[in-house]
Protein backbone atom coordinates (compact mmCIF):
# COMPACT_ATOMS: atom_id res chain seq x y z
CA UNK A 1 0.00 0.00 0.00
CA UNK A 2 1.02 3.11 -0.86
CA UNK A 3 2.47 5.68 2.10
CA UNK A 4 -0.98 8.50 0.83
CA UNK A 5 -2.84 5.33 0.32
CA UNK A 6 -1.90 4.26 4.12
CA UNK A 7 -2.48 7.84 5.45
CA UNK A 8 -5.40 8.39 3.90
CA UNK A 9 -6.85 4.75 5.43
CA UNK A 10 -5.87 6.17 8.84
CA UNK A 11 -7.42 10.26 8.46
CA UNK A 12 -10.97 8.33 7.85
CA UNK A 13 -10.54 5.57 10.35
CA UNK A 14 -9.94 9.00 12.61
CA UNK A 15 -12.77 10.86 11.32
CA UNK A 16 -14.89 8.23 12.11
CA UNK A 17 -14.09 7.54 15.75
CA UNK A 18 -13.89 11.46 16.16
CA UNK A 19 -17.79 11.48 14.99
CA UNK A 20 -18.40 8.67 17.21
CA UNK A 21 -17.16 10.39 19.91
CA UNK A 22 -19.47 13.30 19.23
CA UNK A 23 -22.87 10.99 18.92
CA UNK A 24 -21.89 9.97 22.33
CA UNK A 25 -21.28 13.00 23.74
CA UNK A 26 -24.15 14.31 21.79
CA UNK A 27 -26.25 11.76 22.93
CA UNK A 28 -25.25 12.16 26.58
CA UNK A 29 -25.75 15.88 26.73
CA UNK A 30 -29.33 14.98 25.34
CA UNK A 31 -29.66 12.43 28.30
CA UNK A 32 -28.45 14.82 31.02
CA UNK A 33 -30.72 17.68 29.40
CA UNK A 34 -33.90 14.79 29.81
CA UNK A 35 -32.95 14.00 33.27
CA UNK A 36 -32.93 17.90 34.89
CA UNK A 37 -36.24 18.25 32.75
CA UNK A 38 -38.72 18.13 36.06
CA UNK A 39 -41.13 16.69 33.70
CA UNK A 40 -38.75 13.73 32.22
CA UNK A 41 -37.68 13.04 36.17
CA UNK A 42 -41.09 12.54 36.91
CA UNK A 43 -42.25 10.36 34.11
CA UNK A 44 -38.86 8.41 34.86
CA UNK A 45 -39.86 8.09 39.10
CA UNK A 46 -43.44 6.76 37.70
CA UNK A 47 -42.03 4.61 35.36
CA UNK A 48 -40.00 3.15 38.28
CA UNK A 49 -42.74 2.77 40.48
CA UNK A 50 -45.14 1.11 38.31
CA UNK A 51 -42.97 -0.36 35.82
CA UNK A 52 -45.23 -0.97 32.56
CA UNK A 53 -48.37 0.31 34.80
CA UNK A 54 -47.26 3.39 33.80
CA UNK A 55 -47.33 3.14 30.32
CA UNK A 56 -50.83 3.51 28.75
CA UNK A 57 -52.35 1.84 25.75
CA UNK A 58 -53.09 4.12 23.18
CA UNK A 59 -56.17 2.87 21.30
CA UNK A 60 -57.89 3.18 17.57
CA UNK A 61 -59.45 5.82 16.67
CA UNK A 62 -63.30 5.48 17.29
CA UNK A 63 -66.35 7.67 18.19
CA UNK A 64 -68.04 7.92 21.73
CA UNK A 65 -70.76 5.39 20.70
CA UNK A 66 -68.01 2.68 19.38
CA UNK A 67 -65.61 2.76 23.11
CA UNK A 68 -68.64 2.02 25.11
CA UNK A 69 -69.76 -0.72 22.90
CA UNK A 70 -65.96 -2.12 23.69
CA UNK A 71 -65.71 -1.21 27.06
CA UNK A 72 -69.40 -1.50 29.05
CA UNK A 73 -69.37 -5.26 28.75
CA UNK A 74 -65.91 -5.25 30.58
CA UNK A 75 -66.13 -2.58 32.97
CA UNK A 76 -70.35 -2.97 33.97
CA UNK A 77 -69.28 -6.20 35.26
CA UNK A 78 -66.78 -4.97 38.26
CA UNK A 79 -68.82 -1.66 38.42
CA UNK A 80 -72.46 -3.64 39.44
CA UNK A 81 -69.92 -5.74 41.78
CA UNK A 82 -68.97 -2.72 43.29
CA UNK A 83 -72.26 -0.66 43.71
CA UNK A 84 -73.98 -4.18 44.99
CA UNK A 85 -71.54 -4.20 47.94
CA UNK A 86 -72.14 -0.93 49.76
CA UNK A 87 -76.06 -2.02 48.84
CA UNK A 88 -76.69 0.71 45.66
CA UNK A 89 -78.12 -0.91 42.36
CA UNK A 90 -76.53 0.37 38.62
CA UNK A 91 -76.63 2.36 37.68
CA UNK A 92 -77.28 5.46 40.69
CA UNK A 93 -78.93 8.57 40.12
CA UNK A 94 -76.20 10.74 40.73
CA UNK A 95 -72.19 10.89 41.42
CA UNK A 96 -69.50 12.28 43.00
CA UNK A 97 -65.70 12.13 42.60
CA UNK A 98 -63.79 13.24 45.26
CA UNK A 99 -59.90 13.93 44.21
CA UNK A 100 -57.57 14.43 47.19
CA UNK A 101 -54.08 15.72 45.98
CA UNK A 102 -52.04 15.15 49.21
CA UNK A 103 -53.49 11.80 50.16
CA UNK A 104 -53.39 10.70 45.95
CA UNK A 105 -56.82 8.87 46.29
CA UNK A 106 -59.58 9.39 44.58
CA UNK A 107 -63.21 8.74 46.11
CA UNK A 108 -66.64 7.94 44.26
CA UNK A 109 -69.48 8.72 45.95
CA UNK A 110 -73.01 8.00 44.42
CA UNK A 111 -76.75 8.20 45.45
CA UNK A 112 -79.87 6.56 44.15
CA UNK A 113 -82.17 9.08 45.00
CA UNK A 114 -81.32 12.98 44.37
CA UNK A 115 -82.63 13.62 47.98
CA UNK A 116 -80.62 10.16 49.04
CA UNK A 117 -77.67 9.68 51.49
CA UNK A 118 -74.29 9.48 49.74
CA UNK A 119 -72.73 6.51 49.75
CA UNK A 120 -69.10 5.59 49.48
CA UNK A 121 -68.44 3.27 46.40
CA UNK A 122 -64.46 2.90 45.56
CA UNK A 123 -61.19 4.99 46.77
CA UNK A 124 -58.87 4.09 44.14
CA UNK A 125 -55.46 5.31 44.19
CA UNK A 126 -54.43 7.99 41.58
CA UNK A 127 -51.33 7.21 39.75
CA UNK A 128 -50.01 10.50 38.74
CA UNK A 129 -50.45 13.87 39.65
CA UNK A 130 -47.92 16.82 39.98
CA UNK A 131 -48.04 20.34 41.69
CA UNK A 132 -48.79 21.28 45.21
CA UNK A 133 -51.25 22.59 47.54
CA UNK A 134 -52.98 25.58 45.98
CA UNK A 135 -55.47 26.07 42.58
CA UNK A 136 -54.56 26.42 39.12
CA UNK A 137 -53.66 29.52 38.11
CA UNK A 138 -51.82 29.89 34.90
CA UNK A 139 -51.26 27.33 31.60
CA UNK A 140 -47.67 25.65 32.71
CA UNK A 141 -47.71 25.73 36.46
CA UNK A 142 -48.26 21.90 36.43
CA UNK A 143 -50.96 22.42 39.36
CA UNK A 144 -54.11 20.14 39.34
CA UNK A 145 -57.06 22.70 39.78
CA UNK A 146 -58.59 22.73 42.92
CA UNK A 147 -62.49 23.51 43.09
CA UNK A 148 -65.59 22.09 42.53
CA UNK A 149 -66.02 20.71 38.77
CA UNK A 150 -67.43 18.94 36.35
CA UNK A 151 -67.62 16.55 33.40
CA UNK A 152 -68.00 18.04 30.43
CA UNK A 153 -66.52 15.66 27.48
CA UNK A 154 -65.73 11.87 27.39
CA UNK A 155 -62.71 11.72 25.29
CA UNK A 156 -62.15 8.14 23.27
CA UNK A 157 -59.84 8.82 21.56
CA UNK A 158 -57.66 10.03 24.57
CA UNK A 159 -53.36 9.93 24.21
CA UNK A 160 -53.82 7.99 27.87
CA UNK A 161 -56.12 5.43 27.10
CA UNK A 162 -59.24 7.02 27.85
CA UNK A 163 -60.31 10.44 29.59
CA UNK A 164 -63.06 12.38 30.82
CA UNK A 165 -62.71 16.45 30.65
CA UNK A 166 -63.14 18.58 33.59
CA UNK A 167 -64.40 22.28 32.77
CA UNK A 168 -61.41 23.97 34.28
CA UNK A 169 -61.42 27.27 33.90
CA UNK A 170 -64.98 27.16 35.82
CA UNK A 171 -66.80 30.01 36.15
CA UNK A 172 -65.19 30.69 39.72
CA UNK A 173 -61.72 30.42 38.48
CA UNK A 174 -62.58 32.83 35.15
CA UNK A 175 -63.95 35.48 37.75
CA UNK A 176 -60.96 35.12 40.00
CA UNK A 177 -58.28 35.33 36.93
CA UNK A 178 -60.45 38.87 36.35
CA UNK A 179 -60.25 39.97 39.23
CA UNK A 180 -56.50 38.77 39.48
CA UNK A 181 -55.94 40.41 36.24
CA UNK A 182 -54.30 36.86 35.06
CA UNK A 183 -54.97 35.51 31.21
CA UNK A 184 -53.98 31.88 29.49
CA UNK A 185 -55.41 29.82 32.56
CA UNK A 186 -54.66 26.84 30.90
CA UNK A 187 -57.13 23.91 30.09
CA UNK A 188 -57.67 20.48 29.17
CA UNK A 189 -57.71 19.06 32.51
CA UNK A 190 -58.44 15.65 32.67
CA UNK A 191 -59.44 12.19 34.53
CA UNK A 192 -57.31 9.80 32.19
CA UNK A 193 -55.18 6.09 32.10
CA UNK A 194 -51.58 5.76 32.26
CA UNK A 195 -49.69 6.42 35.63
CA UNK A 196 -48.01 9.58 34.14
CA UNK A 197 -49.47 12.95 34.22
CA UNK A 198 -48.76 16.88 34.55
CA UNK A 199 -51.76 18.97 36.09
CA UNK A 200 -54.23 16.01 35.86
CA UNK A 201 -55.02 12.73 37.37
CA UNK A 202 -53.57 9.47 35.79
CA UNK A 203 -55.97 6.51 37.69
CA UNK A 204 -54.88 3.61 35.01
CA UNK A 205 -55.90 1.90 32.01
CA UNK A 206 -58.67 -0.27 33.86
CA UNK A 207 -59.58 2.25 36.30
CA UNK A 208 -59.86 4.68 33.24
CA UNK A 209 -62.33 2.37 31.78
CA UNK A 210 -64.60 2.09 34.83
CA UNK A 211 -64.81 5.86 35.39
CA UNK A 212 -65.62 6.43 31.82
CA UNK A 213 -68.69 4.07 31.68
CA UNK A 214 -69.75 4.91 34.99
CA UNK A 215 -70.01 8.64 34.13
CA UNK A 216 -71.60 7.78 30.28
CA UNK A 217 -73.88 5.79 32.32
CA UNK A 218 -74.76 8.09 35.25
CA UNK A 219 -74.67 10.95 32.57
CA UNK A 220 -72.29 14.14 32.73
CA UNK A 221 -75.05 16.66 34.45
CA UNK A 222 -75.43 14.22 37.30
CA UNK A 223 -71.45 14.13 37.72
CA UNK A 224 -69.66 16.36 40.02
CA UNK A 225 -65.91 16.21 40.82
CA UNK A 226 -64.61 18.25 43.68
CA UNK A 227 -60.62 18.57 44.25
CA UNK A 228 -59.40 19.42 47.13
CA UNK A 229 -55.97 19.79 48.93
CA UNK A 230 -56.24 17.20 51.32
CA UNK A 231 -59.52 15.63 53.07
CA UNK A 232 -60.97 19.05 54.94
CA UNK A 233 -63.20 16.34 56.99
CA UNK A 234 -60.26 15.13 58.73
CA UNK A 235 -58.48 18.48 59.58
CA UNK A 236 -59.56 21.81 59.06
CA UNK A 237 -58.17 24.15 55.64
CA UNK A 238 -55.16 25.51 56.03
CA UNK A 239 -53.78 28.42 53.55
CA UNK A 240 -50.18 28.15 51.70
CA UNK A 241 -47.99 30.49 51.31
CA UNK A 242 -48.02 32.53 48.64
CA UNK A 243 -51.66 31.53 46.95
CA UNK A 244 -54.46 34.27 46.40
CA UNK A 245 -56.10 35.68 49.01
CA UNK A 246 -59.43 34.31 47.78
CA UNK A 247 -58.33 30.70 48.22
CA UNK A 248 -59.85 30.93 51.72
CA UNK A 249 -63.48 31.73 50.28
CA UNK A 250 -62.80 28.78 47.58
CA UNK A 251 -61.71 26.18 50.50
CA UNK A 252 -64.78 27.03 52.21
CA UNK A 253 -66.57 26.23 48.98
CA UNK A 254 -64.96 22.50 48.83
CA UNK A 255 -65.22 22.52 52.64
CA UNK A 256 -69.12 22.43 52.97
CA UNK A 257 -69.31 20.26 49.80
CA UNK A 258 -66.83 17.62 51.02
CA UNK A 259 -69.43 17.62 54.50
CA UNK A 260 -72.13 16.42 52.46
CA UNK A 261 -70.32 13.13 51.70
CA UNK A 262 -70.15 10.32 54.23
CA UNK A 263 -66.54 8.93 55.23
Amino acid sequence: MRAGSSKGVLKGQVSKRLLLIGLILGSAAIAIQQLNDPVRQEQLAQIKKHGTGALSVRLPKADLSTRLKEFRPIAQPRLKEKFKKVGLSYPPSEITMVGLKEEKRLEVYARQKPAGKWVLVDDLPILGASGKAGPKLKEGDRQVPEGIYRVEFLNPNSRFHLSLRLNYPNEFDRTMAAKDSRTNLGGDIMIHGGALSIGCLAMGDPISEELFVLVADVGMSKTTVVLAPYDFRKRPAKISTGVPSWTGDLYKQIEERLKRLAM
